[in-house]
């Protein structure tokens, strides 16, 4: 008998691709903020950057009302904005960083030559330690009307921005920015050259953006955490972004303003060269971490726009923040929380501060966890590393369980029979993913009468 054929094969399917994991949200930045400066006013915006599905996606999160408020005085952080602008202007006309600008001013009549530089070594000072003089060369090379007309716009980002103000003084040449005076900025590379010309229009825009700080003449700066963010976010990731969130920059010039060639730094200016307290307070969490940045301080205000990128980890996001104080302490403090926030998503947890002498250790603590988790106190010995992250120990007694959501827990150790002194931090676990309070000591006394939680 004739066999029969052997069954057609099924065709083979592709398997069904694997969703695309949600982007984490962060309930708890307000409670992040709160915590880490009590009592001061802040400001402050932040973009958590998720790769997890290719392509980068952007999570933008605001504390309280602030996002878009600009009554604050921005102080330095607006320099990366002039800087960005002539990455601009220098593509438009075909020249790189390496053109030569001369910077003319008309007075009485006839035009007054008053200093030649290179665009790379004026935007090298601009970051580098931010020269005041560098960023007022830079406002005149793109002039107030272009820059407020055509460079902040919603196209490019900005929403509440504007510029009016060098920030050298009116007798300050032959740097100053008065702008009465006519400008010209003739620019050479090569053997060509272009000619910049204009005289400001006299329009307040900073009065039509709404700015009120230092603001009685109509000419102050202005602009919002939201827009700092935003403008860090298309300088370093322009290549990810698409083509309408990119800037119209020369890409080899745009790489170096972000991470500037051998031993000269720009944007990425760490704690030893210009990183100031931001920097250090990203250090006690991400050491390793790429970290770029632009500060800003005056009497009243210090301001910090951070962009850190932790390989180990893979940690990525933008923080742009304003505090009502020039305390360099607060600064760190919220620089160091945020990223302890960054580096867990959906887990956080605080440590306040807690007294030394004593017999059981009492801690209050707050945390945020997405899921229900457990929380304890761990230390290890005072002679020891506290940022080391091995050798720590559960302290005896001190373990809760917390629900899922914000919530604040005073967590009392069992009774300890040994007088020493140790670091000491709060610990948050669920399943494989831990999460640890900044770094505190305490200072333990056996001889204190120890009186245990019921």
């Amino acid at each position: 008998p004739e066999e029969e054929p052997e069954p057609e094969p099924e065709p083979e399917t592709d398997p069904e691709p694997a969703p695309t994991p949600a982007l984490p949200e962060f309930p708890h930045f307000d409670t992040v903020i709160e915590q880490s400066v009590p009592d001061q006013q802040v400001w402050a915006h932040f973009i958590h950057v998720d790769r997890r599905g290719g392509a980068p996606r952007f999570q933008h999160v605001g504390y309280g009302e602030t996002s878009n408020q600009t009554n604050f005085w921005p102080a330095s952080t607006i320099k990366l904005y002039t800087a960005t602008a002539a990455l601009v202007l220098l593509n438009q006309q075909g020249f790189s960083l390496d053109a030569e600008a001369t910077f003319s001013r008309q007075t009485g009549g006839r035009w007054v030559e008053d200093v030649t530089l290179s665009f790379r070594e004026i935007i090298r000072r601009t970051f580098n330690c931010s020269s005041n003089e560098a960023y007022t060369l830079l406002l005149r090379f793109a002039g107030i009307d272009w820059i407020n007309q055509d460079f902040f716009t919603r196209e490019h980002g900005f929403d509440q921005t504007t510029l009016m103000r060098g920030y050298v003084t009116s007798s300050a040449r032959p740097w100053v920015y008065r702008r009465p005076e006519p400008q010209r900025v003739l620019v050479e590379e090569n053997g060509e050259s272009f000619l910049r010309e204009h005289t400001w229009s006299g329009v307040s825009y900073a009065d039509q953006t709404g700015c009120t700080v230092y603001n009685s003449v109509s000419t102050a700066n202005c602009t919002s955490p939201q827009d700092m963010a935003e403008h860090l976010r298309r300088v370093m990731l322009h290549e990810s972004l698409p083509a309408n969130e990119r800037f119209d920059v020369d890409s080899e010039s745009l790489n170096w303003m972000r991470r500037g060639s051998g031993a000269t730094r720009v944007l990425n200016n760490d704690s030893e060269s210009c990183g100031g307290p931001g920097s250090e307070g990203v250090d006690r969490v991400f050491p390793n971490a790429d970290f770029y940045h632009k500060g800003g301080l005056v009497s009243e205000y210090r301001l910090y726009l951070q962009y850190i990128h932790d390989h180990e980890s893979g940690t990525e996001y933008i923080l742009a923040v304003a505090i009502d104080s020039s305390s360099s302490g607060n600064m760190r403090k919220i620089s160091e929380e945020v990223a302890r926030m960054a580096k867990t998503p959906n887990q956080y947890v605080f440590l306040d501060y807690l007294r030394d002498h004593v017999n059981p250790v009492t801690a209050d603590l707050v945390v945020y966890s997405a899921t229900p988790a457990t929380l304890d106190l761990v230390t290890k010995p005072y002679a020891e590393d506290g940022f080391d992250g091995e050798g720590w120990t559960a302290l005896p007694g001190s373990s809760v369980e917390v629900p899922a959501g914000i919530s604040a827990h005073e967590i009392q150790s069992a009774c300890l029979d040994r007088s020493e002194q140790v670091h000491i931090r709060g610990r948050l676990r669920h399943e494989d993913v831990e999460s640890t309070s900044d770094l505190h000591y305490v200072i333990v006394d056996a001889a204190v009468a120890c009186m245990p939680a019921d």
